[in-house]
């Protein structure tokens, strides 16, 4: 069921908690790095953060995955090395090839 009662986590607007709720989908390195990004800023742990950088491609190009949005976005930025900030906002369902590599 939707927790956010639009779609499913497959569906081109999904937002990111139905992503991560949807058990179809096969992307544990990325839902790890949602599940601890989406953290409140007091308990947001950082360090695993910073050691678990996570990539994807978004309309042709590779980008930074940087956090995601209560809005349910994901914030993606061209610089590699960013670790905060975002260039573009895509739906979760828009980004493919989900890595922890450039």
């Amino acid at each position: 069921m939707s927790t956010t009662g639009n779609c499913c986590g497959r569906c081109a607007n999904a937002h990111i908690n139905d992503w991560l709720d949807d058990p179809r989908i096969d992307e544990p390195y990325a839902k790890a790095f949602f599940e601890h990004a989406r953290l409140p800023a007091a308990n947001r742990d950082q360090s695993w953060l910073a050691a678990h950088p996570l990539f994807c491609t978004f309309e042709g190009e590779r980008y930074r995955v940087t956090g995601t949005g209560r809005l349910g976005g994901v914030w993606l930025s061209h610089n590699f090395a960013r670790a905060s900030g975002y260039d573009h906002r895509a739906r979760v369902n828009s980004c493919t090839n989900w890595s922890d590599q450039p």
